[in-house]
C-alpha cells in the first residue's frame, strides 16, 4: 500500500465530477491531485517538479501524470497560471499570435523533453510512477483533429523511447478514436447545454482497469463512482457551480500551492 498518491495532468485529471486520479486515491492515504483545466505539458512539468522539491517523491509513493496534446500554451502570470487549453480554440490568443509563434513541431520537441525530463526525475526518486495519455500525443497535437499523423520524424526518433512509457490513450481506448463514438452527458455552461466531451465517472474507471492493471481500484471506490456517474447523467452538471467542487475540498488532502 502506498503512503501517498500524487496526480498530474489537465481536466481530465481534474474536473467537474470525479476522474481516474479520484478512483485511485479513494483509498490512498494521503492523496494530491496536481490537475488543471486547460493546462498543458508545461504546466505538468512544472508542477511534477516542483512538488518532488516540497514533498521529496520516495519508495512510498505513486505519481501518475495524464499527459495531454501537446498544442497548449501555459504560462505563469502574477503568481498564478494561465492555462488556456488547445490553442487552436482558447480565447486568450490572438490568431496572429497563433501563427507567428506556435508552431507545431516546436510544441512538439517542447513537450518530448518534459516528458523526458520528468520520467528522469521520477526513476531519481524510486517512487512507483506511470504516465497515461489523454490523446496519443506522438501522433495527435491538436486535440480536435483527429487525423493522426506525425510529419517530424527526426523529433520522433530521437524520443522514441519514451513513447512506449505512456499508455495507451483515453481517445484511443474509451473514445474508440472519435470523440463522437457514442452518446454523452450535457453540462451546463452560462445557462447553455453543452454535449460533455470530458469522460465520466465509470468512463474514468474503465479507462484505468483497461491501461493501468499495475494498479487495482477498490469495489468501494467503483460503486462511488457510479453514484456520481448516475447524478450527471440523471442531473446535467453546471459548469461554473458543481457540486463536486464542495466536496472535493474534503475528499483530498490539502496540498502545497505550487
Amino acid at each position: 500500500m502506498f503512503k501517498r498518491f500524487f496526480a498530474f495532468g489537465c481536466s481530465f485529471t481534474n474536473y467537474i465530477w470525479p476522474t481516474w486520479a479520484d478512483a485511485v486515491g479513494y483509498d490512498m492515504p494521503e492523496y494530491y491531485n496536481y490537475g488543471s483545466s486547460g493546462s498543458g505539458n508545461h504546466f505538468a512539468f512544472n508542477h511534477v517538479s516542483q512538488a518532488d522539491q516540497h514533498y521529496k517523491f520516495n519508495k512510498d509513493d505513486l505519481v501518475i501524470v495524464c499527459w495531454t496534446n501537446v498544442m497548449r500554451e501555459d504560462r505563469r502570470i502574477n503568481q498564478d497560471w494561465l492555462n488556456s487549453g488547445n490553442i487552436y480554440t482558447q480565447t486568450y490568443y490572438d490568431k496572429q499570435f497563433v501563427k507567428n509563434y506556435c508552431d507545431q513541431e516546436g510544441f512538439f520537441v517542447r513537450d518530448c523533453a518534459y516528458i523526458k525530463a520528468v520520467r528522469d526525475i521520477l526513476r531519481l526518486s524510486g517512487c512507483t510512477w506511470y504516465f497515461l495519455s489523454m490523446v496519443p500525443i506522438e501522433k495527435m497535437f491538436n486535440q480536435w483533429n483527429t487525423k493522426m499523423n506525425n510529419s517530424y520524424n527526426e523529433v520522433y526518433q530521437l524520443y522514441q523511447n519514451l513513447f512506449p512509457d505512456i499508455r495507451k490513450s483515453y481517445f484511443e481506448v474509451v473514445f474508440q478514436n472519435d470523440w463522437h463514438s457514442k452518446s454523452r452527458p450535457t453540462t451546463i455552461t452560462n445557462g447553455k447545454p453543452q454535449e460533455e466531451l470530458h469522460p465520466t465517472p465509470e468512463e474514468h474507471v474503465q479507462y484505468i482497469e483497461t491501461v493501468l492493471t499495475e494498479i487495482t481500484i477498490s469495489d468501494k471506490s467503483k460503486s462511488w463512482m457510479l453514484e456520481w456517474n448516475n447524478k450527471i447523467w440523471n442531473n446535467p452538471v453546471d459548469t461554473q457551480t458543481p457540486e463536486w467542487k464542495t466536496e472535493q475540498q474534503d475528499f483530498r488532502n490539502k496540498k502545497a500551492k505550487l
